[in-house]
């Protein structure tokens, strides 16, 4: 079992006994690929890692009515979303707009369009932050 398997099931595991599923069952992805030198301390588990954790906390939290990825980009000329929006987004149950932008452990800060977007949820009385653990996520939305 690698870093990964550990960070994720770990948190996972705090999910599952903090909210207890609806009706879906978290399942663990499928083998990560081993680092490949093996005098290297682990790298952090990757954005898309964190996001989807992040994903599935939000999801099952009983203070958030609703939560959603939101795919930012372009292809074939066409436009998804706009610059600076959140990773997730989605709104709490006091109906509160909320605004997660998912980091790697180690990764670089927000960028300055993620950074004015999170500012503007902030000053509109919305929920927003960035998110790099399941710990910071909970403090985020209170609990």
């Amino acid at each position: 079992m690698n870093w990964t398997h550990d960070w994720l099931k770990e948190a996972e595991q705090r999910i599952q006994a903090q909210f207890p599923a609806k009706t879906e069952r978290i399942a663990l992805p499928r083998e990560l690929p081993k680092p490949k030198r093996k005098g290297r301390p682990p790298a952090a588990p990757p954005e898309r890692e964190v996001l989807r954790v992040a994903l599935k906390l939000l999801k099952r939290h009983p203070n958030v009515a609703w939560a959603r990825r939101l795919n930012n980009g372009r292809l074939r000329g066409v436009r998804f979303g706009f610059v600076g929006c959140s990773d997730i987004v989605g709104q709490m149950k006091d109906g509160r707009f909320l605004a997660v932008e998912t980091k790697r452990a180690n990764g670089r800060a927000p960028t300055v369009a993620q950074g004015t977007f999170l500012a503007m949820v902030k000053r509109h009385n919305g929920v927003a932050g960035v998110v790099r653990s399941v710990d910071e996520l909970l403090v985020l939305i209170g609990e």
